[in-house]
């Protein structure tokens, strides 16, 4: 019996990490990529910082919503999806010279 919990644990551990992981893969698509490619086109100039951490904000607010399974599984991958945001802070400068 206790390898059976055992079991069922670490399968729902996988499976959790692997639905957090979809989940903000599909939410970075949805609602950061689309700013990011305009930042790289030629309507880049237009694109603002607040958009942005916006879209950011409505993919941790979502995350947080949609998200199923185990809680601490859940904060590890959204943890590991924060060097999205950390990169951005730490390279708005470059975008911003003139």
């Amino acid at each position: 019996m206790k390898n059976d919990l055992a079991r069922w644990h670490e399968e729902n551990k996988r499976r959790t990490k692997e639905g957090c992981q979809d989940l903000l893969h599909d939410l970075k698509r949805k609602h950061l990529d689309t700013i990011l490619q305009r930042l790289n086109g030629p309507m880049g100039a237009s694109v603002s910082f607040d958009q942005i951490e916006n879209s950011l904000l409505v993919i941790e607010s979502d995350f947080r919503k949609l998200s199923k399974g185990a809680k601490d599984v859940c904060a590890q991958e959204f943890f590991k999806f924060q060097p999205v945001r950390e990169y951005l802070h730490q390279n708005w400068q470059l975008c911003t010279m003139d």
